[in-house]
């Protein structure tokens, strides 16, 4: 049944009988209006925000001792990017000499979110400045600032409503295409017949002969 639904085809005279798939035919008059738009939007605003971001870079060790030392070596002016390369346990930022991007309260592109004492001194510190080592559930960091914070950010209703609408358009068509399949099945449920040997195997019974015991 599914399988004549897909092939089967109709025609657009107001394009020269040029054949349409049957789905597109079905679903050619949903729209979605600017105030169903609008009204996603302000019910899903937080969606459309993006959060606080930083770019900081940081050196993780296991002992406090050690975070110490790394600490006296940066004060004595010894290079951040060599020795997170030499001591970080972060192996994937070591290796781009401790950097990072960071996101508070969420993520945004490649800016992540981290673990709160991390989040909280990474947001609180001048720009260019280093802290002291803050303890996390994954060892010791010496964090430094790199960049300003770039401010929380909500786009606008204009500047997605077309972004809005291309996906509630999708979810509507879907959802048109499922109640259409659902009609015709109940619709031709008993109705169809297929020559010896071309029914499915999901439509082929099989009778079981009584079995008796004794």
């Amino acid at each position: 049944m599914s399988a004549i639904l897909f092939v089967l085809l109709s025609l657009r005279q107001d394009e020269g009988l040029r054949p349409v798939p049957l789905q597109s035919k079905v679903t050619q008059d949903v729209k979605i209006s600017q105030s169903d738009a609008k009204k996603y939007y302000d019910q899903n605003k937080s969606s459309f925000t993006t959060p606080q971001t930083r770019e900081v870079r940081h050196i993780l060790v296991t002992s406090k001792a050690l975070a110490n030392q790394i600490e006296s070596k940066l004060k004595s002016g010894q290079s951040f990017a060599s020795l997170a390369k030499r001591y970080s346990k972060d192996t994937a930022s070591a290796q781009q000499g401790g950097k990072l991007c960071v996101a508070h309260g969420g993520t945004s592109g490649a800016c992540q979110q981290t673990v709160p004492p991390f989040d909280k001194a990474a947001f609180a510190l001048k720009t260019h400045a280093t802290s002291p080592p803050v303890h996390s559930v994954y060892g010791w960091h010496i964090i430094q600032a790199l960049s300003d914070v770039t401010p929380s950010h909500t786009q606008t209703f204009k500047q997605v409503q077309a972004q809005i609408q291309l996906n509630l358009a999708q979810q509507k068509k879907q959802v048109a295409w499922s109640n259409y399949l659902a009609k015709v099945k109940k619709d031709y449920n008993g109705k169809v017949h297929y020559q010896n040997g071309y029914a499915p195997a999901a439509t082929t019974t099989t009778a079981l002969a009584p079995t008796t015991t004794g």
